[in-house]
């Protein structure tokens, strides 16, 4: 799988970036409607210049571990999902894991996704 994404983030003007994010996931059906998935995503972003964003200019780099359940109802091709993802990585506008004083970038994230979908 890959995602290519544009984050917008307001602040006194405004900040774009962009992410891509190439990964690889496996899935097994536990029935005919239940899906397990998991798999491995690494996210790669460089953030474009903003004076007022400190650590804009430079690119970070994550890691993510996926795993989530899918369930498809049976008299339709609508489904729902759920999963959680745990990461790590550099974020150079992240500042709150510190080494002595100093701001690190290192980032710890988790997340958790709920959603529907469907198959066409």
């Amino acid at each position: 799988m890959a995602n290519v994404g544009v984050p917008i983030i307001y602040s006194p003007g405004v900040w774009v970036g962009l992410n891509v994010t190439p990964g690889l996931m496996i899935s097994a059906f536990l029935s005919d409607r239940l899906e397990f998935f998991s798999g491995l995503l690494f996210t790669y972003a460089p953030l474009f210049m903003n004076p007022w964003v400190p650590g804009t200019g430079h690119a970070s780099f994550t890691g993510t571990f996926r795993a989530g359940l899918a369930y498809t109802l049976s008299s339709s091709n609508i489904g729902f999902f759920l999963n959680f993802d745990g990461s790590v990585g550099y974020e150079p506008i992240r500042r709150f894991i510190l080494i002595g004083n100093q701001g690190t970038g290192l980032a710890v994230n988790l997340a958790m996704n709920a959603g529907a979908q469907f198959k066409f």
